[in-house]
């Protein structure tokens, strides 16, 4: 897929990732081997305590956590923005869109969409979020025809 994705396990202990895209290696900087199995909180590494936001940390927590209830036929989709850090050290704002899919097994799994938004949260407008945002859903619908 041409943009950045991953998809978890959140029957699995810490909801690992066990697929991803190329852009979404890309985006963290990181090779396959360095994330799958590893919860995205990888992506927290390297990113000033005081820059990471709780509520959002919250907000993914509490997404995986109600993926995992069983016969779940659908659950809105989580949207957050997130500082992040490349594994060379740069840091960026990382606009996230949690979404669950169903496999053909009705296995859930946890859809993470990405897009960075840049280094400066005061250039960040409320349109670039909203276009970022529709293209996540647009994106979204491609990866549950995958």
């Amino acid at each position: 897929l041409p943009f950045p994705v991953c998809l978890a396990d959140p029957l699995l202990e810490d909801t690992p990732i066990i697929g991803v895209s190329q852009e979404f290696l890309h985006l963290a900087g990181r090779d396959f081997g360095e994330v799958l199995g590893q919860n995205c909180r990888f992506l927290l590494k390297g990113v000033p305590n005081e820059e990471i936001s709780r509520s959002a940390r919250k907000d993914c927590k509490n997404f995986c956590t109600t993926a995992r209830l069983r016969n779940l036929s659908s659950l809105p989709t989580t949207t957050v923005l997130q500082s992040n850090a490349r594994k060379n050290g740069d840091v960026f704002f990382n606009l996230m869109m949690l979404a669950s899919v169903s496999t053909a097994e009705g296995r859930t799994l946890v859809v993470g969409l990405q897009k960075d938004m840049g280094t400066d949260l005061d250039l960040l407008t409320v349109a670039a979020q909203e276009d970022a945002s529709k293209a996540h859903l647009a994106n979204l619908g491609l990866v549950q025809q995958a």
